[in-house]
């Protein structure tokens, strides 16, 4: 393996002496990443804890494990709805009205095919319009309409930021790493807890799902972001866009 990719594993202690068990750590070109099976608190901090049990399985929220468990309850009876084996994430995306600029990234003839197969498993992490308001910002640039304004290699590559190739209901989502599409997009951390779940990548902290579950794709999940997510690099340069006149004035 090279030297970017070096795989470890052995424990870490902290002030108490209390061993956390690493379970996985790689190395990314200089920079090192572990996983811990604990929370390393001070000291003092743990003499008035029970015993700790290291986390197993996904942990999802309450409302959707209640309606996981509904819904394989009303299968059993036969009155649950089944998802639609023709339902995509074009189609959850133009149902929801506040995700019209992400709509308008996507809805276009070169990632319309991929996004409106319905044999194409995906996640999109889609961050809703007042996300994409802030996320222009941070951009540099003006409006939700000067990003879509960009070339087709940074809108693509900004599009691929919120996307993970594989099929992610909120029974499945874990918290760890998982990789989005394209080489420039980089990798989101997402943390998944009782009451919460965060997405995290090299430029933006703390991501929260305001959303989930929506659509009946059966290959596909729908997540709603209240920030972007933007890219580790972008291809090209962003361009500044031309003041209206309207807006000159």
């Amino acid at each position: 393996m090279s030297s970017c990719g070096l795989l470890v594993k052995g424990e870490v202690l902290g002030n108490s002496n209390k061993p956390a068990r690493i379970s996985l750590g790689f190395r990314v070109c200089g920079s090192y990443l572990y996983f811990v099976s604990y929370v390393l608190l001070p000291g003092p901090s743990l003499e008035a804890l029970p015993p700790f049990q290291e986390f197993s399985g996904p942990v999802v929220f309450p409302a959707a494990a209640a309606a996981a468990a509904a819904a394989a309850g009303g299968a059993a009876a036969g009155g649950a709805k089944p998802c639609n084996p023709k339902g995509t994430i074009l189609d959850a995306l133009r149902s929801t009205p506040d995700l019209s600029y992400m709509l308008s990234a996507i809805d276009t003839p070169r990632l319309t095919l991929l996004f409106n197969n319905a044999s194409t498993e995906l996640t999109l992490l889609a961050p809703n319009d007042e996300a994409w308001r802030e996320g222009a910002l941070r951009m540099n640039l003006g409006t939700p309409e000067d990003i879509l304004g960009q070339s087709w290699n940074n809108l693509r590559a900004l599009v691929w930021a919120h996307t993970i190739a594989q099929n992610l209901p909120p029974t499945k989502l874990q918290s760890q790493l998982y990789t989005t599409m394209g080489p420039s997009a980089g990798p989101v951390s997402v943390t998944v807890s009782s009451d919460s779940i965060t997405v995290t990548n090299a430029n933006t902290a703390d991501a929260r799902v305001v959303a989930m579950g929506l659509g009946d794709a059966c290959t596909g999940s729908l997540y709603i972001l209240n920030r972007m997510l933007l890219p580790q690099q972008l291809p090209e340069p962003l361009k500044v866009l031309p003041v209206p006149s309207d807006k000159k004035k």
